[in-house]
């Protein structure tokens, strides 16, 4: 049986982001898979797509009641998957049940923040692509109340200067999960909790992070030496830890002495669950985010051997 698109589908940013209807069948959602759809966003309360039929597709539901805007809490877990995706080369596309009001809300903040634009642009450049978003004066309010908190959100930042980030600091999965060297000032506590760092994972045996310097930040140690790459049971562990933090939506740190090696080691392995990479293509990906990463043949070997472990 052919694959054909949902209705009302569109690409919104070329092979990044797309929207589209209600995707009602296996061949909806058998096409957005095939033309490269890594993740799935419905905007609905009111129904689910067929999401058993092609279990390869990631799926987020975010409720939205038809006809009503979205939370600002709401649009900021869209824009983070929406990062999160692009950050990594995939594909996300979104959907209501006619694929206008709700969608083209998340839509026009999406480009609010991507873009830097006016709300006013990002819904006129939304209702240009697909004609008929955006449907309530609530709708389009929101997208307003949304431009202004990331405006205040910038300026507390930016109020809150004299926070430094610890060495190499880096966003590999957009607010999501960092990594860095080692903190070992009050000013990289400081902006790792500013930044909204709640769990740091230390794989560093030559010292101990000062983690009393920051109230309400979990510290995980994972052992390795310097030069030399975690075992299995590591990675795992690792994965675990950045799975648990982002289903609470907390953001999780990851360091060794200079977050090069060991550091990458496990972000690479992390990629490889995550994103559906191949060793090769994690280990490049880590080293485009993070210049220097994976510094030896046995963490290279690391990488390769987690990827095994999950062929079998």
């Amino acid at each position: 049986m052919a694959c054909i698109p949902p209705p009302n589908f569109s690409w919104v940013v070329a092979s990044r982001l797309a929207a589209h209807a209600l995707p009602e069948s296996k061949q909806h959602l058998q096409y957005l898979f095939n033309i490269g759809i890594y993740h799935l966003v419905t905007l609905m309360s009111e129904g689910i797509p067929p999401m058993e039929t092609v279990p390869e597709l990631k799926w987020t539901r975010i409720p939205i009641e038809d006809f009503t805007p979205p939370s600002i809490s709401q649009i900021e877990t869209f824009v983070d998957i929406v990062d999160s995706a692009v950050a990594v080369g995939k594909a996300v596309s979104v959907h209501c049940f006619r694929g206008r009001g709700r969608t083209g809300t998340m839509l026009a903040s999406y480009l609010v923040k991507s873009k830097g634009i006016s709300p006013e642009e990002a819904i006129r450049e939304v209702r240009t692509m697909r004609p008929g978003s955006i449907e309530t004066s609530s709708q389009e309010d929101v997208i307003k109340e949304y431009s202004v908190f990331l405006k205040e959100k910038a300026h507390s930042r930016y109020l809150g200067s004299r926070e430094k980030p610890p060495p190499y600091f880096s966003w590999v999965v957009p607010n999501l999960l960092a990594a860095h060297g080692f903190p070992t000032e009050p000013c990289h506590f400081e902006y790792l909790s500013s930044v909204g760092i709640r769990h740091m994972v230390s794989v560093a045996t030559e010292n101990r992070p000062d983690i009393d310097q920051c109230v309400g930040m979990k510290l995980t140690s994972i052992g390795v030496d310097d030069f030399e790459a975690p075992n299995i049971n590591q990675v795992k562990q690792f994965i675990q830890l950045v799975e648990d933090s982002q289903e609470k939506n907390e953001a999780l740190s990851v360091h060794c002495q200079r977050g090069c090696g060991r550091t990458g080691s496990l972000l690479a392995c992390y990629f490889i669950k995550a994103y559906d990479m191949n060793a090769e293509e994690a280990v490049e990906k880590i080293r485009e985010l993070r210049y220097g990463s994976i510094e030896t043949t046995e963490q290279q070997t690391i990488v390769h051997e987690y990827f095994d472990s999950l062929q079998v």
